[in-house]
């Protein structure tokens, strides 16, 4: 799942340093503790949507959560041969979503994923967090759902909202969708 000192690792970390129990993070997250267990342990996945709640609950970048602090390069490069899946989400009501981390930078406030969307994909809620997102449709198509308006975008369509709003991306009459999403820290 991770190297040497993994998200698991980052996350049990610094919700320590920060004097807050499992169960807290729980419950901030909306999550059970045994779910919280397994992520720390390095048995469980993490969505995007998760580890946003994680951060956001910790008080941290997402940035803080999933990279180590290695000194600082001009340019960070991720070849599409070495991109590794970053999560998977296997967690009930949250199937057929897989995340790939592709860039970010906790200066710049932005972090980089590919996500693949297969068809029958299911996320059960809205989710909400600070920052904005922007997407670009690359393959497939999607439905962009608010909770009082539904988009549908096709390859090469692009979105940017304010995430503060509950939204969920679904895949739309396609085998396979797969968008680069931006998200940018307030």
């Amino acid at each position: 799942m991770a190297t040497a000192c993994s998200t698991a690792q980052r996350i049990r970390n610094i919700r320590i340093q920060n004097g807050m129990t499992q169960t807290q993070l729980a419950s901030r997250c909306n999550v059970t503790k045994s779910l919280i267990c397994k992520i720390e342990a390095n048995k469980a996945s993490i969505n995007l949507e998760l580890l946003l709640d994680i951060a956001q609950s910790l008080g941290v970048n997402i940035s803080d959560l999933v990279s180590s602090s290695a000194p600082k390069k001009m340019a960070t490069i991720v070849r599409s041969n070495d991109r590794r899946k970053w999560a998977s989400s296997n967690t009930p009501g949250k199937l057929g979503y897989e995340y790939f981390r592709v860039g970010g930078s906790r200066e710049a406030k932005m972090e980089a994923f590919v996500l693949l969307i297969q068809e029958g994909a299911k996320s059960a809620r809205y989710v909400e967090h600070d920052g904005l997102e922007f997407f670009l449709v690359l393959e497939g198509d999607v439905k962009l759902n608010f909770r009082e308006e539904e988009y549908v975008l096709k390859n090469g369509d692009t979105a940017f909202f304010d995430a503060n709003h509950g939204h969920k991306i679904l895949p739309h009459n396609c085998d396979r969708a797969e968008i680069l999403l931006l998200y940018v820290r307030n």
